[in-house]
């Protein structure tokens, strides 16, 4: 039996690119829309955050938030012909950059079950994921920050940051702020067994916050 090399994402990737038809579908995808480095077909492509899976290793590399945050930051200091080729080359970058952390594909990698089913649960109370995961090493355990739009109200923007690889690790905490317009609402910690009401609680919050806005 041949036994094959180990390859890390970012070796399967290095010639691949992220193009600007790419990046322009992205766009028309709408909140949700994410571009995403498929091992199985060793491709960068576009999904929406519905069709994430429990099993597989996909990684996200880029998302609708990623995009519109480049593409306002190159319009304000480059001539209107060479912003998307910038934000292009700059998502590709951003792409390479992201596969070639560690923690996103360890020799064994565990199903990432309990963080896909917090994503779902976000998702079906109203929060389309933003931008790319953002990971923080922390040692052993680091932490995996989401960020979510609210598809409900769009100036609403919420950022889960849980403990990864293993969302249940003992004595986890997940970490939730919220902004809107940019500025901080709140923030606070849920014990990682309590993860399940997260969504619920956010939009509850959220609701209240605009309550008491009008």
């Amino acid at each position: 039996m041949t036994v094959h090399p180990y390859r890390p994402m970012s070796v399967r990737f290095a010639d691949q690119h992220l193009t600007e038809p790419l990046l322009r579908a992205l766009d028309r995808t709408g909140p949700g829309g994410l571009l995403i480095a498929d091992p199985d077909s060793g491709e960068y492509r576009l999904t929406h955050a519905r069709y994430l899976t429990t099993q597989t290793r996909e990684v996200i590399v880029y998302g609708l938030g990623d995009l519109h945050h480049d593409l306002e930051t190159y319009s304000l200091i480059l001539p209107r012909e060479r912003v998307w080729p910038t934000v292009t080359a700059t998502a590709d970058q951003l792409a390479h950059a992201c596969l070639a952390q560690d923690p996103w594909e360890p020799i064994r990698p565990r199903p990432r079950t309990a963080l896909a089913a917090l994503r779902r649960a976000m998702r079906q109370a109203g929060f389309a994921l933003l931008r790319r995961p953002l990971f923080h090493d922390r040692g052993e355990v680091g932490r995996l920050d989401d960020v979510y739009l609210d598809t409900r109200d769009p100036a609403t923007v919420v950022t889960v940051a849980t403990p990864y690889p293993d969302p249940d690790m003992p004595d986890g905490a997940i970490f939730t702020w919220v902004t809107r317009h940019g500025s901080y609402l709140r923030g606070w910690h849920t014990p990682t067994d309590q993860r399940h009401d997260l969504p619920q609680v956010i939009r509850t919050l959220v609701r209240a916050h605009l309550a008491s806005d009008t």
